[in-house]
């Protein structure tokens, strides 16, 4: 996604490298041991009707000048290791053919899921569109997990489609700057990173922990009967998977809480619950 609202940057200035949150820093660790290792993702779904070719081609450009993260290369060498965003001008070009059936559709699929990406290799996302028919076409989705996931390409074809539609009813496209970006998420975890290895937070302490053998957390639980101690119980007859559905008013509520804080969805929320569930049960932060 693009520079956050606010954070303006005077024409003609290249952006500043980002630093790498850690889930970027793993998959560029994989790459490095294991080169080509499956850290892809790719989807594809069915298009019916008519497919402008050139209409969909500036439906992607509108995608690509909007969001950060589809023209984001990680430079070979660099240490630390960053990610760097690349012009706005770009263009991501995408693949039309048109195919005899089914059967050519899974060979060009099985072919496109075999291509690698190269981190330092622009681009890092491919689409191809696959006509079988007039008004039946294959989108082939194809990208490296370090851009995205298979939530960023729902989002993604989600507003694919509806920039293409608004193209077709003969309108301009003008989606509003995004509330907050991936390379905004990569700069508050290094501040917070480094703010924690600052002096006022003891870093010799923190590196002793972070060195320290790891100790699997105990689930056990403890109750206390009315007017008792607390007493341990088996944390079997206590521990177990239950689901459970959340009301309308709590959805809404946890969606204006992602909002507020600068996300989009759900997931956020609902793991930061979890973690506060876990740390409940175990006793350990």
């Amino acid at each position: 996604p693009a520079e956050r609202p606010g954070r303006e940057r005077p024409e003609g200035l290249a952006p500043a490298p980002v630093p790498l949150t850690p889930t970027q820093r793993g998959f560029l660790l994989a790459e490095a041991l294991a080169p080509g290792a499956t850290s892809s993702w790719l989807t594809r779904l069915r298009l019916r009707g008519h497919l402008d070719g050139d209409r969909f081609q500036r439906a992607v450009d509108t995608l690509v000048a909007r969001h950060a993260m589809l023209r984001t290369v990680f430079p070979a060498g660099a240490r630390p290791a960053v990610q760097q965003e690349l012009p706005s001008s770009l263009r991501l070009p995408v693949d039309f053919e048109t195919v005899t059936g089914p059967e050519q559709v899974e060979e060009r699929v099985a072919a496109e899921r075999a291509r690698r990406f190269e981190p330092w290799a622009w681009p890092l996302l491919r689409l191809r569109v696959l006509t079988v028919a007039p008004d039946e076409h294959v989108l082939v989705v194809h990208a490296h997990h370090i851009i995205g996931d298979g939530y960023s390409a729902a989002l993604l074809i989600r507003e694919l489609t509806t920039v293409y539609d608004t193209l077709t009813d003969g309108g301009e496209p003008a989606p509003a700057p995004p509330r907050s970006t991936f390379h905004d998420h990569a700069r508050r975890l290094a501040e917070r990173t480094e703010a924690a290895a600052g002096t006022g937070a003891d870093p010799g302490g923190r590196w002793a922990r972070l060195g320290a053998p790891y100790t699997p957390p105990a689930l056990s639980a403890r109750t206390a009967t009315a007017g008792g101690p607390v007493r341990a119980v088996d944390a079997r007859t206590l521990f177990h998977t239950r689901g459970f559905t959340l009301g309308t008013g709590q959805v809404a509520a946890l969606r204006r809480l992602a909002a507020a804080r600068g996300g989009s969805g759900l997931h956020a929320p609902v793991l930061t619950a979890y973690y506060r569930a876990l740390a409940a049960v175990t006793g350990r932060g």
